[in-house]
């Protein structure tokens, strides 16, 4: 199995198939005019959702490392509380 997502794998399919079906009926068929117009549609698509979904991990890991300095500012903030009371 290849090492491909899942939407290159359709869209190599895709651009497969519109070739076959060029070959086989005329170029000006309608049909083919609306795969082409489809095909093209699910490469913009499939290039958004990459988009967003890199944009959606970078911000998930972004809030990750500010939830992680949070907790860590709120252990010291604890400790030295609790330091303060064994202190008194």
């Amino acid at each position: 199995m290849s090492n491909e997502t899942k939407e290159k794998r359709v869209i190599k399919y895709s651009e497969e198939m519109l070739m076959e079906l060029e070959r086989k009926y005329s170029l000006d068929d309608l049909a083919l005019e609306e795969y082409r117009k489809l095909l093209t549609e699910y490469k913009r698509l499939s290039k958004r959702l990459n988009i967003v979904v890199r944009s959606g991990d970078a911000l998930s890991l972004s809030l990750v490392k500010t939830n992680k300095k949070i907790i860590k500012t709120a252990r010291e903030k604890i400790s030295q509380i609790i330091k303060k009371q064994d202190i008194k």
